[in-house]
């Protein structure tokens, strides 16, 4: 039976609604669009950073008082089918929050957000496929708390509280933070995404077309869990998989790291072409260069050619996260190497791109999943290439904007080569090759219902690899179709 929203403690989704209706409904006309993961085209541009070098408000009192406040609803409704008559599964969260930053003072702000979640309706998240060995549920768990599926009303987490300071081309930020890298990002595809705790440094002068950014994380708290943790024990939460000998993964809580050491250099030396190095160094467990070059012109008016090219370079670092090798995260290899292509053409408000992504022989590219999504052209929503060696991809994706941007239509087709199943050495999660096709249409409401937007996702999965006929390698697999309803309402003050 599903189980139905009864708050025990209603007092806190009270509070934040209260807030919410005594804020002014106004939309904020300078908000820019979100990215989308499939189409860098659209989403990447480059600004003058807004950093401010003056008092701008005499008081720190006024520069409180005059913040800007943003309340945020999301209602998201998932369902998985899968084949015959294996486990089906369903689920709706409904959360809101209030996010809020101050005006600055002598080039000072505070932020501060959270955001509460309950399970409106959903099938039983703690059932298992006996056919499949007891699997569980993969998708819509991931809604909620996975590490307390039985949690329904009490979902809440403090997602942004921290101090910057700005001062021309130069910013600084402490605290909790959002971040969005080639492999620590929101990964935006559930109720809330991936938070991180740290210290940020960007210096980003304009006349010399470049932007660096260094940081040092000491904590996260992933998409689908509420709580945060020190680096080594967010490694883990999702299913590990199997290690390169068959047996199963058990490094979880047993990953030993001072955290994570990040910098992101991107330079602009002409218009649309951008130069990207970046270098992520986890202590003690591994570290991951990428070298990405992309040409991203905007020209309205006539067709323009679209190319990027990443190339990503992994290595052990120190123990692999463990001097035990059975509990290490980084084992049974050195390191592990990716090429990922792509190529298009541009043309008003249409994008057609080809894409392309090979990692080698020499071992699995891992990138915890609890971190963030897959950063290579071939990504397509609800699936991912991490874990895997000597894999072979392909995809194309068109986009099309309609309607003064209000309507966005999105398809994606993949096909994806990866070794067989039973290569424990290079397929950590038993995932058999397959076929993806991705329908994505979002809609931004106006007029009275200004705020409000949508998304439709489906998303099907075909077997194209041996699974032996063992349920294991299908169940939330292959041969499986999930559905994903979305609304976003949205206004500040």
């Amino acid at each position: 039976m599903p189980t139905l929203f009864y708050p025990k403690n209603i007092f806190f989704p009270l509070f934040f609604l209260f807030l919410s209706l005594s804020a002014k409904a106004q939309q904020d006309s300078s908000r820019l669009e979100k990215p989308d993961p499939h189409f860098p085209f659209a989403a990447q541009s480059y600004e003058k950073p807004t950093y401010c070098d003056t008092l701008e408000e005499k008081t720190l009192q006024n520069a409180l008082k005059k913040g800007h406040f943003e309340v945020k609803f999301r209602n998201f409704f998932m369902a998985t089918f899968n084949q015959g008559d294996l486990l089906d599964s369903y689920a709706n969260g409904i959360g809101a929050g209030m996010h809020y930053k101050s005006r600055h003072w002598h080039g000072f702000h505070v932020g501060a957000g959270g955001f509460f979640i309950f399970n409106l309706f959903s099938s039983d998240m703690q059932a298992r496929e006996e056919q499949a060995g007891g699997m569980p549920n993969r998708y819509e768990i991931g809604l909620f708390d996975i590490e307390n599926p039985q949690n329904k009303t009490d979902l809440d987490r403090l997602e942004e509280l921290y101090v910057a300071y700005d001062y021309k081309s130069f910013s600084a930020q402490v605290g909790r933070l959002v971040l969005n890298t080639p492999y620590i990002n929101p990964q935006d595809g559930r109720m809330r995404p991936t938070i991180q705790e740290g210290v940020l440094f960007k210096f980003a002068p304009v006349k010399l077309k470049l932007e660096l950014e260094v940081a040092y994380l000491w904590g996260l708290s992933p998409r689908s869990t509420v709580k945060f943790a020190h680096v080594g024990h967010t490694i883990g939460l999702y299913p590990q998989g199997v290690r390169t000998d068959g047996k199963r993964n058990d490094y979880f809580e047993h990953q030993h790291s001072k955290g994570i050491f990040y910098g992101d250099l991107q330079y602009r030396p002409l218009k649309g072409l951008e130069l990207r190095l970046f270098n992520q160094y986890v202590e003690n467990i591994f570290n991951t260069a990428l070298l990405q070059v992309e040409y991203l012109p905007k020209k309205k008016n006539s067709p323009t050619p679209i190319f990027g090219f990443q190339y990503h370079l992994q290595n052990k670092v120190g123990q692999g996260g463990n001097q035990n090798p059975e509990l290490a995260y980084y084992e049974g290899q050195k390191k592990a190497q990716v090429f990922s292509g792509r190529i298009g053409l541009a043309y008003q408000n249409h994008t057609l791109t080809f894409n392309y992504s090979r990692i080698t022989k020499d071992g699995r590219f891992l990138a915890p999943r609890e971190w963030g999504r897959d950063p290579f052209y071939t990504f397509l929503p609800r699936e991912r290439n991490e874990g895997l060696g000597d894999v072979q991809a392909a995809t194309v994706n068109y986009r099309s904007i309609w309607w003064n941007k209000k309507f966005i239509f999105s398809v994606g087709y993949g096909y994806y080569q990866l070794p067989d199943v039973r290569n424990f050495r290079l397929n950590k999660y038993g995932m058999p090759s397959y076929h993806q096709f991705n329908l994505d249409l979002r809609y931004k409401f106006h007029k009275f219902l200004q705020g409000l937007e949508s998304q439709l996702l489906i998303v099907h999965k075909s077997r194209a690899g041996e699974t032996y006929q063992d349920l294991r390698f299908v169940f939330n697999k292959v041969n499986m179709t999930n559905f994903n309803f979305v609304l976003n309402y949205h206004f500040g003050r």
